[in-house]
């Protein structure tokens, strides 16, 4: 089957590789220009893994010509953060970008593998709490914090937080978030929130940006990959585009949330470290004091 545009064999959704990466580069670009995301004077800060969504994003951002530099958070996983980290050292010296590259080891004293071996703790509940921590840490000097969610990852979170009743969590998503909000916290924003996973994974793989696409190995204990398998389900049972109905549904309830419903927790900042918290002492310096006395 040719391509709509040229006479190339098409490859995924009737174009060939060329039309595609037009097609989803000028995609993202127009979610950047639709929710106003960044613009050419800021300094831009990539959460970046070396991921098929990280280097994506990554790479469009720098192709476009925005100020960006690198922030990898080393988890402490063997035989996998080693493998993408490699990957993006090597993407990010070949296209002159700046990297910077912080470890739980250097910060807390132990790898994520060595703390879940000791505790009990969920890994992706102690995971998720450091790698926020120390985007928003390294990211203070910064306008913009860019992380590579999709439409996928968005639809998920819409659902986690409706599940759990975590009605401000759910407010405060959005392909924006942190704008004109307490100090100290950095506006993340997230470029390919209307593009979803597969179209993301197919223009990550074209331009030779990822290796592979192993997910974490901790992700199979996850809430969340029970409910990406159950949209996946529903998608492809019922031929229903749950995910970008589900996104799509969300954009337009932030429209009537107002700015004083949208977030109804009071920012303070932690009486340990300084960071932005809800409690007098953030969930992260918690856990690094609960982890100095088991480990």
């Amino acid at each position: 089957m040719k391509c709509i545009k040229c006479d190339e064999k098409s490859t995924y959704k009737d174009l060939c590789k060329f039309h595609f990466t037009k097609y989803f580069e000028k995609k993202v670009k127009t979610t950047i220009e639709r929710f106003n995301l960044i613009n050419k004077k800021e300094k831009v800060m990539v959460a970046a893994s070396g991921g098929k969504d990280s280097m994506t994003v990554l790479h469009i951002l720098n192709k476009l010509k925005y100020n960006v530099t690198a922030l990898a958070i080393d988890e402490g996983i063997e035989n996998y953060r080693n493998n993408t980290l490699a990957l993006l050292r090597n993407y990010c010296e070949k296209n002159k970008i700046k990297l910077k590259v912080v470890s739980y080891k250097n910060w807390v004293g132990h790898t994520l593998d060595e703390i879940i071996k000791k505790t009990n703790d969920r890994p992706c509940s102690v995971c998720g709490t450091f790698r926020r921590y120390l985007l928003n840490q390294h990211s203070s000097e910064f306008d913009v914090l860019v992380t590579g969610h999709n439409q996928d990852d968005e639809a998920q979170a819409v659902l986690m937080n409706l599940t759990k009743n975590n009605i401000d969590a759910l407010n405060r998503q959005g392909p924006m978030s942190g704008k004109g909000n307490e100090q100290k916290f950095t506006k993340r924003v997230k470029p390919l929130y209307l593009s979803s996973e597969k179209e993301v994974m197919f223009y990550s793989s074209i331009n030779k940006l990822t290796i592979d696409f192993n997910c974490c190995p901790n992700i199979g204990r996850s809430f969340r990959l029970r409910l990406k398998r159950s949209l996946n389900n529903v998608e492809v049972q019922d031929n229903i585009n749950a995910k970008e109905h589900i996104v799509n549904w969300f954009i337009e309830y932030k429209k009537t949330i107002s700015k004083k419903d949208s977030s109804k927790v009071s920012i303070k900042l932690c009486s340990v470290c300084g960071q932005n918290t809800t409690g007098n002492v953030c969930k992260a310096c918690q856990y690094k004091e609960r982890l100095a006395k088991c480990l």
